[in-house]
């Protein structure tokens, strides 16, 4: 059960998130103002069973 269900957590690259993500923001918080955003911007890969990140987008091939 998530103790937060209308929160989505983003980890996300920080030049993703300057240059694309948070320009279109303000349109998707206007379509589902019920859902709030919380970004986490780094580099690192996301380990999800141990913390609260929902979803990490990143680019390249998936080598480590």
């Amino acid at each position: 059960q998530d103790p937060k269900p209308n929160v989505l957590n983003l980890s996300v690259l920080s030049s993703f998130a300057h240059c694309w993500l948070m320009p279109r923001l303000s349109d998707f918080q206007k379509c589902h103002p019920e859902i709030k955003i919380r970004l986490e911007p780094s580099d690192s890969l996301v380990q999800f069973e141990s913390g609260d990140t929902d979803l990490g987008i990143r680019f390249g091939l998936g080598a480590v």
